[in-house]
């Protein structure tokens, strides 16, 4: 049996997914669209009983202010969530979690690559165009799943967040 963890976009539509083990058939999984309603939020965390929590860290960026002020309403109500369960949480930020994607989305000529005198790339894609697209690659029985397919960006997100956290802490 693996860490029970929960991954956590707190954006407006977020991403709450749980995992025990390994993604895929031999580990346990569920993911939750973010409602942002405290008690809704709570229960699912109650309901799951993780023993650790990783959430994206967050902070305004272009969008209006009511997103704005939404996106950071979430990020805080996760917080206290876990805070008042006292789960321990770290905290990742969009860049930290996104540079291995990043990386993979240049190599395959997805992503245009930073820098001057670098070649176009054709039709580039976002950053969780590629988290999607790996994810397709390592566990294609996900995708069988319709439920699973709705809602790409914030589960693109909570899934890449897992991925980072496999990678870095080796869990």
């Amino acid at each position: 049996m693996g860490e029970r963890l929960a991954c956590i976009d707190p954006g407006t539509p977020g991403g709450y997914l749980f995992t025990v083990g390994e993604l895929g058939p031999s580990g346990e999984m569920e993911f939750v669209s973010c409602s942002g309603v405290p008690t809704e939020m709570a229960e699912i965390v109650r309901r799951t009983r993780p023993s650790l929590g990783v959430i994206e860290q967050v902070h305004c960026g272009l969008m209006s202010k009511v997103a704005n002020f939404k996106l950071g309403m979430n990020y805080g109500i996760w917080l206290g969530i876990f805070a008042g369960m006292e789960i321990p949480v770290v905290l990742v930020t969009p860049q930290e979690w996104q540079r291995k994607f990043r990386k993979i989305g240049e190599d395959r000529g997805l992503i245009q690559r930073r820098g001057k005198n670098v070649p176009k790339v054709e039709n580039p894609v976002n950053v969780k165009e590629v988290v999607w697209t790996v994810l397709k690659e390592i566990n294609p029985e996900l995708f069988t799943d319709p439920r699973f397919i709705a809602h790409r960006s914030h589960r693109s997100d909570a899934f890449g967040i897992r991925s980072w956290y496999r990678d870095t802490h080796g869990a």
